[in-house]
Formats: structure tokens, sequence, C-alpha cells
């Protein structure tokens, strides 16, 4: 908003089963919490809204997580033992 950008058009069709050239205008969002981690430590704007010490601690949170997952013979129990266990 500040700098005045413009938002993109809507995307009012299903995402999941369009074809190439219907999505050739998005970027896809990562699809994994490796990739994710890996363009938020690059990420000029994450840097620029936290403090380092908070990005730091926060992203090396998050690559223990990944690696505790990768490790993990059952992902899907992982998942489910790590996120909604304590439910």
């Amino acid at each position: 908003m500040r700098e005045g950008l413009e938002l993109c058009p809507p995307a009012d069709f299903d995402l999941y089963g369009a074809n190439a050239a219907a999505l050739a205008g998005y970027e896809r969002l990562p699809a994994s919490l490796g990739e994710a981690l890996a363009l938020a430590s690059e990420s000029g704007f994450i840097r620029r809204a936290l403090p380092g010490r908070i990005v730091e601690n926060f992203l090396a949170h998050k690559r223990r997580e990944f690696e505790e997952w990768e490790a993990a013979e059952d992902k899907f129990g992982f998942e489910l033992e790590r996120y909604f266990g304590r439910t």
C-alpha cells in the first residue's frame, strides 16, 4: 500500500486443475518447508521487517524442525504428532 502497488487480477478459476498456460502469470508457493526456508533466509523483506536476531532464531528453529521431519520414517505420522498431537 505504501508503494502504491496494484493487486494482480483475481484467480477465479481452479488453480489445481489449470493448465500451464493459465498458470503462467502466477508464482508458485514453496512446495516444502525446506524451499520456504531457503527463500526466507534470502528475503530482504523479512530482514527489513524483523530484527536480525529474531530472524536467525526463527530460521534456526525451523531448520531443526525440517531436519527432524526429513529424518522421520513416517512423514505423515510425524506431522500428526508434531502439529496435531496436542489437541
